[in-house]
């Protein structure tokens, strides 16, 4: 058999993890290729083809393998891997998957498998979630009713300002007095005061009477002084002499026990709240509710020339029964070109994207934006990758769209599509 060359490869990641958060998510990759033989025709036939995970982009040791027996149309396969052996948790380091057909040698360069754009919002959650409840590991924290039933108190924020003070309360009753302490020695004696003024000599006493007169003898002797008469009333007291300094203070007594505390005053009233704190960090993610996963895939028509108003879908689509609040969230990528023998200079404006269709009503891109690209005659790879929430419930058509934005040349040389939608509650 000739060497199988690798021409188109499209790889579209379903699912590839075993977290409990995911468990709904197929553990599958699906793979789509075209092999050509050396002399450009397309492989026939069924052929053998090995497909094996690698850590780096040459040699080292495969960290899985699963072979599939493939049917070729005109050289187009689909693999879904995984289906035979369960594929390893792609934890985000680098992974590159290798193929090799039959008894060929492998083909190289091995293909890096990276994420799509709106896969990247998997690490983090922007929108609202609808889970049933919220558990931290083993431990509810939000039942079925959106009732907190984890700890009662979340993070603390910095302490507030204080409040103003409240009113004093009412004085309690004055305990008893304590005991006496034991009397303190005796302060030195104070400096003595001036004398006060001599008081007012007392009123002179009666005279005696006068004795009989004796015979003139001769001088006798000086008789004995007389008596004194009787003292006269005392003077009034003088004023008070200035009083002397005070004595040294004695030490004090043991102090008396205390009295009974009096009743406390009323509360007054609580001060202004103090400000808020910090909001605390938030949370992990609860995990999202997928209610429904479907894949689409096939050849892609051709697209008419002309100023077009409204999108067509390009290529297969998938049918999905939503609920009013339940969620799209898809990715896809086709390859286009302008109608063979178009000069090479020639290109054609249109818009691509992901689109829902309500029933037979208008076909609707899924966020009103959408990517403006110039499609020229050689093929090109475009994809797109979107999520919205559609206004009513009901039965929706989902699928990759384009939608001419003018000239007159048909969007005919197309090839392959892929792609995948999924319902999120």
């Amino acid at each position: 058999m000739s060497i199988i060359h690798k021409l188109v490869l499209i790889a579209a990641l379903v699912a590839a993890t075993t977290t409990a958060a995911q468990a709904d998510t197929p553990a599958l990759l699906s793979q789509q290729g075209r092999l050509l033989a050396t002399d450009g025709t397309p492989a026939t036939g069924t052929l053998s083809i090995a497909f094996s995970l690698f850590a780096a982009d040459t040699g080292g040791t495969a960290l899985w393998t699963e072979a599939h027996m493939v049917a070729l149309d005109d050289g187009y396969f689909t693999a879904t891997l995984g289906s035979v052996n369960a594929l390893p948790v792609l934890d985000g380091g680098p992974k590159y998957l290798s193929i090799k057909v039959g008894t060929d040698d492998e083909m190289l360069p091995r293909e890096e498998i990276v994420s799509v754009p709106y896969s990247l919002l998997a690490g983090d959650v922007t929108g609202s979630i609808h889970p049933a409840n919220v558990s931290i590991g083993t431990t509810l924290v939000i039942d079925s009713n959106g009732q907190w039933v984890g700890p009662p108190t979340g993070i603390t924020g910095p302490k507030g300002d204080p409040g103003a003070p409240g009113a004093n309360g009412t004085n309690g009753t004055n305990g008893a007095p304590g005991a006496p302490g034991p009397k303190g020695d005796p302060g030195a004696t104070g400096i003595a005061g001036p004398q006060g003024p001599k008081g007012d000599a007392g009123a002179q006493g009666p005279q005696g009477a006068s004795g009989t007169a004796g015979p003139s003898g001769p001088a006798g002797q000086t008789g004995a002084t007389g008596a004194a008469g009787a003292p006269g009333p005392q003077g009034p007291m003088g004023p008070q002499g200035i009083p002397g300094g005070a004595g040294a203070q004695g030490p004090a007594g043991t102090p008396g026990s205390n009295g009974t505390n009096g009743a406390a005053g009323a509360q007054g009233p609580a001060g202004p709240p103090g400000t808020a704190g910090a909001p605390g960090a938030t949370g992990p993610a609860g995990a999202t509710s997928i209610a429904a996963t479907l894949q689409f895939a096939g050849s892609i028509g051709s697209i008419t020339g002309g100023s077009a108003v409204g999108y067509v879908f390009a290529g297969p689509t998938a049918v999905v029964t939503l609920t009013a609040t339940q969620r799209l969230t898809g990715a896809a990528s086709g390859v286009f070109g302008l109608a063979i023998g178009t000069g090479a200079t020639v290109t054609q404006l249109t818009d691509l994207g992901l689109c829902y269709q309500l029933g037979a009503g208008t076909i609707t891109n899924f966020t009103g934006n959408y990517t403006t690209v110039p499609v020229p005659a050689e093929r090109r790879e475009y994809s797109a990758a979107m999520s919205v929430v559609p206004a009513a419930a009901g039965s929706y058509t989902v699928g990759f769209c384009i939608r001419n934005r003018g000239g007159s040349v048909s969007i005919s040389n197309n090839d392959f599509m892929n792609g995948y939608v999924q319902v999120t509650n």
